[in-house]
């Protein structure tokens, strides 16, 4: 060192010159400085000299710890906030007016399908039903009366048309006898008489027939016409007394109760409760619209929630909205999650990850072996023999602290993770390799 090829002659401490020669304390305040400057200077350039075996001196070598690089399983992933919400909701009313009777159920209550949940008065429905079924059987009656009548004037043209065909028959037959003098003439005018009898018997039954018919038809459609509207009103009582048996149109959860046993229902108050299906619930979350081509229907999703930090719930994207929010720039996403146990509920606050890459097997080192360069570039520091070389990597996909690396490296290679702060390229170190 330049400071050690001579010794300085004065010095001048608070103001005075002294002769460093002639004074003892100049010279230990001389020595003092010098060493600190020495120790500044050695720790300045990150090393200290050692001596090697030959003698010679050599730099300290800086400690670091230091990990290889090695093959994983990476996939990055997408996270944003959203809300729990039901995938179905049912109001639950009565399609008829009346009192409500009794309510089989609370709020929080489970329901299966089909369940019965309230039950409306039907003492009126059923005297009506009653009332129409008696009806129904009078003008049943009345119609069977006038179908009767018309039946047996049908039957007595038809029996009155056979005797006279008959009897025209032999009419007939006996004119043929006569022509050939095979009967007398009385014969044949007996044989005439009881023809135009008859005829006149069968023309008598038919027009007895169309004023029966002509007398009967209004009736016969007024008997009709009763029949149907006695069974009309027998169906509309029997819907009224099924329908006051109120059942649950889907599985569910009680979450409002609106009425109770005793009040009144009204075409303008017919809801009694509204179910909610719990079993299968959604998150709902924005997605930014430059991410929307890594998400597609049908993808895992991770869904946590305030409620559960530590209870991870698996879910998949079920609804991808068309429309981007002018707004916010961003879509609605869907993510159904089964709910077997009911532990998610509508409203919840949720955390939603997405992975969005996958990449398999790939090269990967810890992030905090990256040191990113003025321009942004990120390097690492790679240990040869005890020597820190400095090495430019292309960088991937990161996950749970680790990076993918796509070129600089290769399997094995030790980086540093820790003292790369005091390294330049080709320093010598002293590693201590670590496993993660």
């Amino acid at each position: 060192m330049m400071m050690l090829c001579f010794w300085p002659r004065y010095i001048k401490p608070h103001g005075k010159i002294l002769n460093v020669k002639g004074n003892k304390m100049a010279k230990k305040y001389f020595l003092l400085t010098l060493l600190v400057l020495i120790f500044l200077y050695h720790f300045s350039f990150g090393y200290t000299w050692a001596t090697d075996g030959k003698g010679e001196r050599a730099p300290m070598r800086i400690p670091v710890k230091v990990i290889k690089a090695d093959k994983k399983n990476l996939s990055s992933t997408l996270s944003m906030m959203g809300a729990i919400n039901h995938l179905s909701k049912v109001d639950v009313s009565s399609e008829i007016t009346g009192v409500l009777e009794s309510i089989k159920v609370e709020e929080g209550d489970r329901v299966q399908e089909g369940q019965v949940v309230a039950v409306v008065d039907s003492a009126l429905f059923q005297a009506q039903l009653k009332q129409s079924q008696s009806s129904l059987e009078l003008a049943k009656i009345d119609l069977l009366k006038s179908e009767n009548e018309i039946k047996k004037a049908e039957s007595k043209v038809n029996s009155s048309r056979v005797a006279q065909e008959k009897l025209k028959r032999i009419f007939e037959a006996q004119e043929k006898l006569f022509s050939i003098e095979g009967i007398v003439q009385k014969d044949l005018d007996e044989a005439e008489v009881r023809y135009q009898k008859g005829l006149a018997e069968y023309q008598a039954a038919v027009e007895e027939m169309n004023a029966l018919l002509a007398k009967s038809d209004e009736g016969h459609r007024e008997a009709e016409a009763k029949v149907k509207k006695a069974e009309a009103d027998v169906e509309e009582y029997q819907t009224k007394i099924q329908k006051s048996i109120i059942k649950a149109p889907i599985s569910g959860v009680v979450s409002v109760k609106k009425k109770s046993s005793g009040e009144a229902i009204s075409l303008n108050d017919s809801l009694i409760l509204t179910l909610v299906a719990i079993d299968l619930v959604y998150a709902e979350v924005d997605l930014n619209e430059k991410n929307i081509g890594f998400v597609k229907v049908g993808q895992n999703a991770k869904v946590v929630t305030d409620a559960y930090p530590n209870q991870p719930f698996l879910g998949r994207v079920y609804s991808l909205s068309p429309v981007v929010d002018s707004s916010s720039r961003t879509v609605k996403v869907k993510i159904k999650i089964a709910n077997p146990k009911g532990l998610l509920k509508p409203g919840m606050f949720s955390r939603v990850e997405i992975t969005e890459q996958s990449r398999p097997n790939v090269l990967a080192i810890p992030e905090e072996a990256l040191i990113r360069t003025k321009d942004g570039q990120p390097i690492v520091f790679v240990i040869i023999d005890e020597i820190a070389f400095l090495r430019p990597v292309e960088t991937g996909n990161k996950k749970e602290g680790w990076v993918e690396i796509k070129k600089g490296l290769k399997v094995g290679e030790r980086v540093v993770i820790e003292g790369q702060d005091r390294l330049g390229d080709l320093s010598p170190v002293q590693s201590t390799e670590l496993t993660k």
